[in-house]
This record gives structure tokens, sequence and C-alpha cells, in this order.
């Protein structure tokens, strides 16, 4: 799995003392480093959060926009 932020489209030339938003995106990726799953966690946030995901068993669990609790047979 492999958990990362990008800058928000537009927020790439905001000065370093503002506040930039960013995106949250989740990969999980097999054994041939081919990407099986790819969601968008969360848009436009303002700081990075953490424990967004957790893996039990066979099941890859993870918080998205805040509101919804996601399950992912792995």
């Amino acid at each position: 799995m492999l958990a990362f932020y990008t800058a928000d489209e537009g927020e790439e030339t905001a000065s370093l003392t503002e506040n930039k938003k960013m995106d949250h995106h989740l990969y999980v990726i097999n054994n041939e480093r081919q990407v099986i799953h790819k969601d968008l966690l969360g848009e436009g946030i303002l700081q990075p959060a953490m424990d967004t995901f957790f893996v039990m068993g066979n099941q890859l669990y993870y918080i998205k926009s805040k509101s919804e609790i996601l399950a992912y047979f792995l």
C-alpha cells in the first residue's frame, strides 16, 4: 500500500506561507508492482491525516472523504 499527498490543482504556485490544499491518494500495489486498486481519500485537505487506513486479516479498511469507511479484499 502507498498513501501520499499531491498539491491540489492550482496550489503549486501558492507561497510557502499560505495554507496549501492537498489531495490524499491511496494505491494498492501487488508483488509485480501493478496497481490493483486506487482511490482518492480526500480533496482540498489543509493538513496531512494520520491513521486513515489499516489492514486486518485480508481486508484493507480506509476512510474516504471523512464520511465513508470502505473495505477492500486483498
